[in-house]
């Protein structure tokens, strides 16, 4: 296997492997009618992995903090979120998120940062999501 400045990864990534690379894709100043990707982020496939904060969702991307980079901090997050006690107290009276079709407390937290595959990504960046609306409404209520 040849990797142009990647023997670094030589003994990590093997012939036939399946792999998912993601990351910031720009055009190639040398040949402007490609796409390059600098730096992308390797998650490789094993039959064993079944559950992945970067493959099969859509995946939040956030700002580093010193020398925690987003997928550092996007792992921290999901392990906390299943973690979280299932019976987590709901602020919101339940007549009001019935009224306004919110989800509960503990789904808005987990959708707004890993939202199901089917939320609109246009409802999402501009925080719409029903998710993202309720945790708001939520703090203007407090």
């Amino acid at each position: 296997m040849q990797i142009f400045h990647g023997g670094y990864l030589e003994d990590r990534l093997k012939p036939g492997q399946q792999l998912i690379l993601h990351g910031k894709v720009e055009i190639d100043k040398l040949r402007p009618a490609r796409r390059e990707m600098v730096n992308p982020q390797i998650e490789v496939l094993s039959s064993e992995e079944v559950d992945s904060t970067e493959m099969g969702r859509i995946v939040p991307i956030y700002e580093a903090v010193g020398t925690f980079g987003s997928r550092m901090i996007r792992r921290a997050i999901y392990n906390t979120l299943q973690n979280l006690d299932s019976s987590i107290p709901d602020v919101l009276p339940p007549e009001l998120l019935e009224k306004l079709h919110y989800p509960a407390r503990r789904e808005a937290l987990t959708h707004t940062h890993f939202p199901p595959a089917e939320e609109s990504l246009e409802a999402l960046n501009l925080f719409r999501s029903p998710a993202q609306q309720r945790l708001i409404f939520e703090e203007f209520f407090l």
